[in-house]
């Protein structure tokens, strides 16, 4: 195989135009350690160059790099399946059907059943050496600001939050306040008006807030005082 190895979109569809650099490749990739019989392992073969196909001397078969692979009884030239590899392993956002049969130049159908292919072998982790070399890491930031959620969301978010530090109160991991005073101390801090969710942990919790007030006590005498 030649030294050359593609790092750009535009060096692999050059590279890979050629159908013996791809040949050549897949070979490589398949076998770095010399071509075996995927039959009965035997390294001992006779290679027909017109077919493209290996005949082992120990079992008498005959075998080509797609034997075992998701290229295997696949009538698409095995360049097209290497672009497509190509660009499915390096665009970010993935890639659709469409725009896979618009690069290749492949009807869609076909570069559905290709993109199928690609994802089942990468599910079944048959592509060894996942990450090599050099590897560069992002920072991901999962979730988003309450403001830009729906307000249903921004809701059950805020609940669940108040829930769980109340919890981790009762278990006396947050000071040793109790568990009804917590959750209307972070219900006056989190929201303006009461949350519904709020409202019956609340009420569970506490028999004097079963009035049906509501839980924002800023301005409301604390019953400790009534006491």
């Amino acid at each position: 195989m030649s030294s050359h190895q593609p790092k750009t979109l535009q060096d692999a569809i050059t590279y890979f135009a050629d159908p013996k650099n791809a040949f050549e490749f897949a070979v490589e990739m398949r076998w770095p350690g010399g071509v075996r019989c995927p039959w009965c392992g035997s390294p001992d073969y006779s290679f027909l160059s017109t077919r493209q196909l290996w005949k082992c001397k120990g079992c008498k078969k005959q075998y080509s790099v797609r034997v075992g692979t998701i290229f295997e009884d696949s009538p698409i030239a095995l360049n097209k399946w290497l672009m497509a590899v190509w660009m499915l392993v390096n665009c970010k956002n993935g890639v659709s059907s469409y725009e896979l049969h618009r690069t290749i130049g492949v009807t869609q159908k076909t570069a559905w059943f290709m993109l199928h292919r690609i994802r089942a072998g990468i599910k079944a982790k048959s592509f060894d050496k996942k990450l090599a070399g050099i590897v560069e890491t992002d920072e991901t930031f999962i979730g988003g600001l309450l403001g830009n959620m729906h307000q249903s969301r921004r809701e059950q978010v805020r609940a669940d939050t108040i829930a769980g530090r109340v919890k981790k109160a009762r278990r006396g991991h947050i000071g040793s306040e109790s568990a009804p005073a917590m959750a209307r101390a972070l219900a006056r801090q989190s929201c303006r008006r009461c949350l519904s969710a709020t409202a019956k942990f609340a009420r569970r919790s506490s028999p004097a807030s079963s009035t049906g007030r509501c839980l924002n006590l800023s301005s409301a005498p604390s019953s400790r005082a009534r006491t």
